[in-house]
C-alpha cells in the first residue's frame, strides 16, 4: 500500500469457495480520516474494462460472437441508427481510455 500509495483496501481470501480471511485496512476517505471497514463502498472506475475484455474475447474463442458482426445480430430493439454497429466498434469504443 506505501509503494503504490493506496490509501485503503479491503482483503478477502477465497478457498474452497469459503471465506478464509477478510481484513480492511488503510483510509476510506483522506479528507474526513474515516477508516475502511467491511461496508466501505469503493468506487470501480474503469476496472470493468478488463473484465469486459476479457469477457468479449472468450466468446470470441467459443465461436459464440464475431467481432466482424454488427450488433443487432445480438440485440434487440436497438435503433435503427445503431444497427450497423460492429461488436468490434462497440468494444473498442468501450475500452477506450477516458478523456480527461
Amino acid at each position: 500500500m506505501m509503494e503504490r500509495k493506496i490509501p485503503g483496501v479491503q482483503l478477502a481470501v477465497i478457498q474452497n469457495g469459503k471465506i478464509i480471511l477478510s481484513k480492511s485496512y488503510g483510509i476510506a476517505n483522506l479528507q474526513d480520516n474515516i477508516p475502511v471497514s467491511n461496508t466501505t463502498i469503493f468506487p470501480i472506475n474503469s476496472n470493468t474494462k478488463v473484465f469486459t475484455g476479457v469477457a468479449v474475447m472468450q466468446l470470441v474463442e467459443q465461436d459464440k460472437i464475431k467481432l466482424n458482426d454488427p450488433i443487432s445480430k445480438y440485440l434487440d430493439d436497438i435503433p435503427v441508427e445503431w444497427q450497423k454497429i460492429t461488436v468490434d466498434q462497440l468494444f473498442a469504443r468501450h475500452l477506450q481510455a477516458p478523456k480527461r
